[in-house]
Formats: structure tokens, sequence, C-alpha cells
């Protein structure tokens, strides 16, 4: 398999214009046996490509390198070299966009996790409760801030 070792010059002026945007990245980096092009923040990839892009044999190739990549839970934005120097700003402007959408995501997620993990915690105090039986007490909403501190809220 053939690696690029040094960027092209698509993705030097990519470089330049992340950098101006202060967004963080790592340039030609290996996950999952595969060199991505950008890697900005933890789960967003860029990729810059060029005409050999359109041939068969690269496309496949580029279809399992997204799946893999995707699976493993990456976020694959493909990109033209025509794009990095005709339309620059939209480049920038559309990473930023799946960035704010990927940080989102991944604050619903810890929302489900901790969710969860409430959920989990409430079930076993249930089962704590003699004869399956829990007394919510008047006036509470819920858990107080401590999700362990269930003594003002139910009643066992």
């Amino acid at each position: 398999m053939y690696y690029e070792v040094s960027p092209t010059a698509s993705e030097k002026i990519l470089a330049r214009a992340l950098k101006k945007a202060r967004i963080l990245f790592r340039q030609n980096v290996f996950i999952k046996n595969w060199e991505v092009d950008f890697l900005i923040s933890s789960k967003v990839i860029v990729e810059v490509d060029g005409w050999v892009h359109l041939q068969k044999s690269v496309i496949e190739k580029d279809r399992r390198k997204d799946k893999t990549l995707g699976e493993a839970g990456y976020i694959v934005i493909r990109v033209t070299n025509d794009d990095c120097h005709c339309n620059l700003r939209q480049c920038i402007q559309q990473i930023k966009d799946v960035m704010a959408l990927n940080k989102k995501a991944q604050i619903q997620q810890i929302a489900r996790q901790n969710l969860l993990s409430w959920q989990i915690q409430l079930q076993a105090c249930f089962r704590q409760c003699q004869g399956g039986q829990i007394n919510v007490l008047p006036g509470s909403i819920g858990p107080s801030v401590d999700s362990n501190a269930y003594s003002n809220v139910f009643q066992c």
C-alpha cells in the first residue's frame, strides 16, 4: 500500500487555513491501519482528494477506509483539491459545523450514559427496598446532585 510521505499542495493550504481558524489537528496520522490526512478533534477526519480518487479502484479503497473508520466512531469529511484552492472558506465552515455536531453528539452520549447510570442506581435502590416498595417523599423531584445520595428523595 502506498502512503503519502509529505503533504500535497492542497493539504498545505488546508493546514494553513485550519491553523488560522484555530482548529487543532494532527496531519498524516495512522488510524486503524489507514493513513488520514487530518485528524481534527478526537473523532473527525478530513481527507483531501485529488483526481486520482475518481478511479474505480481508489473509490473502492476510499469506501473501505470510510467504512472502517466509521465503524470505529470517526466522522470522515472528504474535500477535493479544488475545494481547498477555490472554496477554502466553505471547507473550514463545513469542518466547524461537523465539529459542532460531533461535540453535541458527544454531550448527548454523556448525558445518555449519566441517565443510564442513574437508572441503574435507581433500580438498585428499588431492589434494596423491603418488599419492592419505594415511596417518593413529598416535594422531591429527583435525585440530589450527589447521585448516590437518595435518602432525601426516596424512603424505603
